[in-house]
């Protein structure tokens, strides 16, 4: 499909934080690919109408522009690149944006590389160079999302050390923060920590069995020297002695009395009757 007649939107130089456009006099216009959009419907063509930012142009198709969308309009939308580097809107809300990371499932494999269920009518692809370990059909990986800086176009990454954000000021001890788990190693699981930073739960601090792709709510323990986080999941100081005591109370009621976990057993016993880990329901 052709936009217009003449110059559809085209990357003019590598991409900078999702840049797509070009000079205007009133300076620039651009539009941020891989995220959402605020643009205004300026033409209807066959294949769908045309949006824009300046002079910068997508194509929002026919199927996914709602029905009664009229000329000057402002519509919010995502935006990507398709193979041929032209700009392309949709309506659909895809499961991560660049910046984000999301457990995705791998619906096709190629020489190239594998095309992950995204949200959107066109799947992400992510080249066998970016990939941890090779994707097999029917995976779910947790997939780092980023720009190709030589086609401008949306990639995804399983390979992920490079896509973290390893400045934590701002950060402290004690911190509540969310947690993604990506992988696992002989220490614990690796996670991916406020949907930025790399973390790990180390395996005696994990009073649950944790499972790839799983979320949870985790508190920072230490600030490594490699500008990772050491993570647990449970309140630290007294305020996680008194969650871990709540729960045991409410346990005893429901049980008559009489636990069946005492300080002798095992930390997987403990964690599947009560979900704390052994060192919160010793202290």
């Amino acid at each position: 499909f052709a936009y217009r007649e003449t110059d559809p939107c085209r990357l003019v130089q590598a991409p900078q934080a999702g840049y797509c456009g070009r000079q205007s006099r009133s300076g620039t216009e651009h539009m941020n690919i891989g995220q959402y959009n605020t643009l205004t419907a300026r033409r209807l063509t066959e294949q769908g109408w045309l949006l824009d930012a300046g002079s910068a142009q997508a194509l929002l198709p026919r199927s996914l522009a709602p029905a009664d969308l009229q000329t000057g309009q402002r519509l919010r939308v995502f935006v990507y690149l398709d193979n041929r580097e032209r700009a392309v809107a949709t309506t659909r809300q895809p499961l991560a944006l660049v910046g984000d990371f999301a457990f995705l499932e791998a619906l096709s494999v190629t020489e190239q590389g594998a095309f992950m269920d995204w949200g959107i009518e066109k799947d992400l692809f992510v080249p066998g160079n970016l990939q941890h370990r090779p994707v097999r059909v029917g995976e779910r990986h947790v997939t780092a999302v980023d720009l190709d800086r030589r086609t401008g176009r949306v990639v995804g990454a399983t390979q992920l050390g490079k896509y973290f954000d390893y400045d934590l000021d701002g950060l402290e001890v004690g911190d509540e923060v969310s947690l993604l788990v990506y992988d696992f190693n002989d220490a614990g699981a690796q996670v991916v920590v406020d949907g930025r930073h790399a973390g790990i739960v180390y395996r005696d601090e994990t009073h649950v069995q944790l499972s790839l792709g799983e979320e949870q709510t985790g508190y920072i323990r230490r600030f490594r020297n490699d500008n990772r986080l050491d993570v647990g999941l449970q309140k630290p100081g007294l305020a996680g002695r008194d969650d871990a005591q709540a729960v045991i109370l409410q346990a005893l009621r429901a049980a008559g009395g009489r636990l069946g976990v005492h300080d002798g057993s095992s930390p997987e016993e403990i964690g599947r009757l009560l979900g704390l880990s052994k060192k919160a329901f010793k202290r």
